[in-house]
């Protein structure tokens, strides 16, 4: 299985030239799976498959990437700026997230004991003078460090395919909540196209998430598009411009990160 560069917002691949090339006009979120997945002779179980989305990415990168939000609710319309700078070394990662008017979301993730070790996340956030924030565009910090991977493994749903590419549908339960989470996950890359999140005992999803279009810079590839949608709301994030390298190829830029 070939390692992603995985981050919520940014999933940047080396020469996974497919994903773009073949990806269609965005669909609607298909009917959730009803069957449960049938066993493949010679490919991963589930657990197994689960535990190499899971591991961390062993190469030192940086990123810079910024784009805009269109959000339309039931309380207006916004467009709004948006940049993420991305640090990913081996077993550790470092972002932030910069809105309008200084607001800033730092996060930090490291990994435990293990190639799969559950990560440590630490969150702070830079309160600007802005009202926007995160939250009222449909997004969570937890979407940048995709902390779900990390939730109990529950089933696996029949495979579908997303925007060309065949997926291994998993079920995850939070930990803590009674809350689940569906995964369409790559087949082949083992990295999430598409997201919905459950609560307890119902069956229409209150938000879901999806990459629909990818970008080529160099020789990485980066999301160019992806949708974010919930209950009488969207918001659709684009991406127009992004730096990204290995620091022994590019030096990382000292104002890479706004906060020490």
């Amino acid at each position: 299985m070939q390692k992603l560069l995985i981050c919520g917002l940014v999933v940047i691949a080396v020469g996974l030239a497919a994903v773009a090339e073949e990806a269609a006009e965005p669909a609607l979120l298909p009917p959730i799976a009803a069957e449960p997945a049938a066993d493949v002779a010679g490919e991963p179980t589930p657990d197994e498959f689960l535990a190499m989305a899971r591991k961390p990415f062993l190469e030192d990168v940086w990123c810079q990437i910024s784009g805009d939000i269109r959000y339309r609710g039931k309380d207006g319309k916004k467009k709004v700026p948006i940049s993420l700078a991305m640090r990913l070394k081996p077993f550790a990662f470092r972002a932030e997230i910069t809105l309008p008017e200084k607001q800033v979301y730092s996060i930090r993730q490291t990994y435990g004991p293990g190639e799969a070790g559950v990560p440590k996340v630490e969150l702070s956030v830079q309160e600007g003078k802005s009202e926007i924030k995160l939250e009222t565009l449909g997004m969570q910090p937890d979407d940048v460090t995709f902390c779900f991977l990390y939730w109990n493994l529950v089933k696996e749903l029949a495979r579908e395919e997303v925007r060309g590419q065949v997926c291994r549908v998993l079920v995850l339960a939070h930990p803590e909540k009674a809350e689940q989470v569906h995964a369409w996950m790559a087949k082949d890359y083992g990295f999430p196209l598409k997201l919905a999140w459950f609560k307890a005992d119902e069956r229409e999803p209150y938000r879901t998430f999806e990459f629909t279009d990818f970008k080529k810079k160099d020789k990485f590839w980066f999301p160019k598009a992806a949708r974010i949608t919930g209950p009488g709301w969207k918001s659709l994030i684009s991406f127009d411009d992004a730096q990204v390298a290995k620091p022994q190829e590019k030096a990382e830029p000292a104002d890479l990160f706004k906060n020490p």
